[in-house]
């Protein structure tokens, strides 16, 4: 392979590069859908785990620490393990967590599933970054990037917007009359596992690994 890449003697280009990028992009929108769920739903919370809005603020600070300090851990795993498994037990840790922040019981269970998704999410973009490189031409890796980084940002928006919505679908369609939330969040973390399945099987570490390249 080395010496037909050396004698410029490649296949056409594909277009698997632009799937990759689309599933990133996924994944961007899945990291901040989960990441921010909880604010639409912030009094439901408050009342269903009864505590109280400065005990709250506890579970969003413990998050974005955990997220800050596991970046670099989480750099490095990529690094040693490939981002093909990585991303996939990030995004499977942290939609695991999504689902069972649905089934969150007390205060101390709360904050304890909020550091595990900090610590969880803190590999989705140093994974996104390691692969980039290796599947978009210099010239592209900056709006690959972007378009990246704006998923997550749509992701935010479509929590806002639709996580009360859903509520009041769930509540109608299944007759769920106390925490509704509680469903939103198992269907969001739901929305990952369904995410990591099209990954596997469309994901390779570099394109020279990758069957339609």
């Amino acid at each position: 392979e080395e010496s037909f890449a050396a004698a410029g003697n490649l296949g056409a280009a594909t277009f698997v590069r632009y799937r990759i990028i689309g599933l990133t992009v996924g994944m961007s929108i899945l990291l901040y859908l989960d990441r921010f769920c909880i604010g639409p739903v912030t009094g439901d919370i408050i009342n269903d785990l009864h505590f109280d809005k400065a005990k709250f603020g506890w579970a969003i600070g413990l998050f974005f620490w955990s997220y800050a300090l596991f970046q670099v851990p989480a750099g490095w795993l990529c690094d040693v393990f490939g981002s093909r498994k990585s991303l996939i037990i990030f995004v499977l840790g942290w939609s695991a967590v999504t689902m069972c922040l649905g089934l969150a019981s007390s205060l101390w269970m709360f904050l304890l599933l909020r550091i595990l998704l900090g610590v969880a999410q803190a590999g989705a973009y140093p994974s996104a970054a390691g692969f980039i490189k290796k599947w978009i031409p210099v010239e592209g890796r900056a709006r690959a990037n972007s378009m990246v980084t704006m998923g997550g940002r749509m992701g935010g928006v479509i929590a806002f917007f639709f996580t009360t919505i859903l509520m009041v679908l769930v509540s109608w369609l299944f007759k769920i009359e106390v925490s509704p939330w509680r469903a939103v969040f198992v269907m969001y973390g739901l929305l990952g596992f369904i995410w990591a399945v099209f990954f596997w099987f469309q994901f390779r570490e570099t394109p020279r690994q990758h069957p339609a390249c």
